[in-house]
């Protein structure tokens, strides 16, 4: 999974730069979404456990059903609801600028788990 996440890490490279050209400014977020640095922390399990869908790295008849059975066990492991999730996110997905900063603090949080993965595996003397 390590040697993959660059690849992955490429692929969200367009979105963000289509995201970038769009813009207005900070809004203010209603009551009712998931915080921010959770929000964050969320995305990031859920673009692992996408990847690892696209590298066919989870098996089953049907993947969607896996995909959506994963999806519940991250909303299960946070205690939130798949409708605070999909509230969430779709007042980022209408303010493109803070959804490209939630996709930033999301790259940057993948990096981070990356290289203590690869910390750990290397021995001290």
């Amino acid at each position: 999974m390590l040697m993959r996440l660059p690849r992955f890490v490429f692929l969200l490279a367009p979105v963000i730069f289509l995201l970038s050209g769009c813009g207005d400014e900070a809004p203010e977020q209603p009551a009712g979404l998931i915080p921010r640095e959770e929000f964050v922390v969320i995305m990031a399990d859920i673009q692992l456990v996408e990847a690892l869908a696209k590298q066919k790295m989870i098996r089953n008849d049907d993947p969607e059903v896996k995909l959506a059975e994963y999806y519940g066990a991250i909303y299960d492991k946070y205690g939130i609801a798949d409708s605070a999730f999909h509230k969430t996110y779709d007042w980022y997905h209408r303010h493109p600028d803070e959804l490209l900063e939630i996709y930033d603090e999301v790259l940057s949080r993948l990096s981070r788990v990356e290289e203590e993965l690869k910390q750990g595996g290397r021995k001290e003397d």
